[in-house]
């Protein structure tokens, strides 16, 4: 359990880092550009997700069973369902509750994170098996 917990808060730490990127440039867009939420998300994944799978696989998760491409494979199709989730959860949190975009940009990272983490631990960096012969 205490590995679990470290490892949870190591990969909010490298989920964070690139979360920073991923706010600076979404308010970019959004305030300078004036691009519509749902069109900057998508679009700021992607350099987000990258520097996100670099961090936890060189970092939180060293010694995974995972190949760099099929490990990468299953994060982007985590990630993607991860962006699904935070367009779905900024939509409501902006059109039901008037909040800016911003704003619910931040509370969906907190939601989607917990599903991210479990997706991400569970198949993504699956820990390398000692085998006894």
């Amino acid at each position: 359990m205490k590995k679990v917990l470290k490892k949870f808060i190591t990969y909010g730490i490298a989920g964070g880092s690139a979360f920073v990127f991923d706010f600076i440039l979404l308010y970019f867009l959004i305030t300078y550009t004036h691009m519509h939420y749902l069109i900057a998300v998508p679009l700021v994944f992607i350099g987000a997700t990258i520097i996100n799978y670099s961090i936890n696989h060189y970092w939180v998760f060293k010694g995974t069973q995972q190949t760099l491409r099929k490990g990468f494979t299953i994060f982007i199709t985590i990630a993607v369902v991860g962006v699904l989730l935070t367009m779905c959860l900024m939509y409501m949190i902006i059109e039901w509750w008037h909040v800016h975009a911003l704003w619910a940009r931040i509370i969906a990272a907190g939601l989607v994170y917990i599903w991210s983490f479990s997706a991400n631990f569970i198949f993504t960096f699956k820990e390398k098996q000692n085998v006894i012969k």
